[in-house]
């Protein structure tokens, strides 16, 4: 744990420690998106900025993924794909996180203190749709068609919709459950029913 080490150590040894895990994710993409939150000043703006840097995260992910670091720094190489060992570089994970800031941007409702009104229901649909939608393309190929050759499981923005799909729809059915049974949320499985389907 000290420079010297750290100066003398070997390529692969520096690898294992600027390897980018999900912990190193959420904090660039946090520290991302509070330098949105400063320069946009609105909420309105900073979800479309969100929005777009999610997406730019999900389209250049098959392009980044394939990128040869050769003679990139280490500690960097990291956060751009996987060929250093690291598992979740920014494009396409940091989207999940951007994902989440906007759907909460779209679906909390400050003054109830919760969800909007059948938004349960509503994030069930749309996370089945996209879901669907996402497996469909999958399935037909329309990654690799569109986006050339890549790991699809790893940087396809399609199978990303299948992802993010999946996990709205869990969400969107807890809310839902903790809407229309009021009662589960009188005893301590049931708070953590609902802390669940908000988070």
């Amino acid at each position: 744990l000290s420079i010297k080490s750290l100066m003398e150590a070997s390529p692969e040894r520096l690898a294992k420690v600027f390897k980018v895990d999900a912990l190193q994710n959420i904090g660039v993409t946090l520290l991302l998106a509070e330098l949105l939150v400063i320069a946009l000043r609105t909420p309105k703006r900073f979800v479309r900025a969100a929005s777009a840097l999610g997406i730019a995260f999900v389209l250049a992910a098959p392009f980044l993924g394939q990128l040869s670091l050769e003679g990139v720094p280490i500690f960097f190489a990291g956060f751009i794909n996987r060929s250093t060992g690291s598992f979740f570089p920014l494009a396409p994970y940091s989207a999940f996180l951007l994902a989440g800031i906007v759907t909460a941007y779209f679906l909390y409702d400050a003054e109830r203190g919760g969800f909007r009104e059948r938004s349960g229901l509503k994030l069930l649909v749309f996370g089945c749709a996209v879901a669907g939608f996402g497996k469909l393309m999958t399935e037909l190929g329309a990654d690799a068609a569109i986006f050339g050759d890549h790991n699809v499981w790893v940087y396809g923005p399609f199978f990303f919709l299948v992802r993010i799909g999946v996990v709205w729809a869990v969400l969107g059915a807890l809310a839902l459950l903790t809407e229309l049974v009021p009662h589960l949320l009188d005893n301590r499985p049931g708070r953590f029913l609902q802390l669940m389907g908000q988070e």
